[in-house]
């Protein structure tokens, strides 16, 4: 990758976390059964915190996608970064660094995957750190509300949390879905869980928050399979044909 196109990168993949949901939805993704899925976080930056949970993710959302009736085809990590290095540099040298945005590039590397194999549509996923509200323990945010675990040595009533409001970020899921000759199908998002507990100590208590253990991080497998699903649907919807779940 040349220097000049750094910036540009850069450029895409701050418009890429900060893109929600809102792209249009084709049939509901019906008329989809082969899924190019790209590995995790290769157009953003993975946050710091959710690399140790990654790989659960990316085999949930495999997963999800098989459940929904998609035959799924990967690329392996370096072969995706290059694909994707390639299609940024062919939009700027079509449209010049001044005009490339996320959705041109993810156009673009649509259609030249597109060139060298067949699949209906290709599947963008990314990691990111959204806004949150807390309340109590109570943390909502994308769709999902989650429980803080909390560290109390002490003992002590933990009546006070009632009160306690803040503003987090948690992360979530992204996704963006493009057909093989570039069209924007659907774009969601979905909470996944928390990577954090509180701590109380003190007197007056004060009340901290610590990263849980790497092995805890994205461990409840029921708790990502909703956050998946909320960022897939209306596109494949969570509910399955009858009424059941997707898992």
């Amino acid at each position: 990758m040349t220097r000049p196109l750094l910036p540009a990168l850069l450029a895409l993949a701050l418009a890429a976390g900060c893109a929600g949901r809102g792209g249009p939805v084709r049939s509901a993704g019906s008329d989809v059964r082969e899924v190019l899925l790209f590995p995790l976080n290769v157009v953003v930056a993975i946050p710091q915190g959710l690399e140790p949970g990654a790989p659960r993710v990316e085999e949930e959302v495999r997963s999800y996608l098989e459940s929904r009736g998609k035959r799924v085809q990967t690329l392996p990590a370096r072969d995706a970064h290059s694909a994707w290095v390639a299609a940024a540099q062919a939009l700027k040298a079509e449209v010049g660094e001044d005009r490339m945005d996320f959705a041109g590039a993810a156009r673009m590397l649509a259609r030249q995957l597109a060139a060298e194999r067949r699949f209906d549509a290709l599947v963008l996923p990314w990691l990111v750190l959204r806004p949150a509200k807390v309340h109590g323990r109570a943390v909502t945010w994308d769709g999902v509300s989650r429980t803080l675990r909390v560290a109390n040595p002490s003992g002590r009533s933990l009546g006070f949390l009632g009160d306690f409001q803040a503003q987090a970020a948690a992360p979530s899921l992204q996704v963006a879905v493009f057909s093989a000759e570039g069209e924007s199908l659907f774009s969601g998002v979905g909470g996944l869980d928390l990577i954090h507990s509180l701590v109380i100590e003190g007197d007056p208590p004060k009340v901290d928050a610590v990263p849980l253990p790497t092995s805890e991080v994205f461990s409840d497998l029921g708790l990502l399979r909703e956050g998946i699903g909320i960022a897939f649907d209306p596109f494949l919807p969570r509910a399955a044909p009858g009424g059941r779940g997707s898992r």
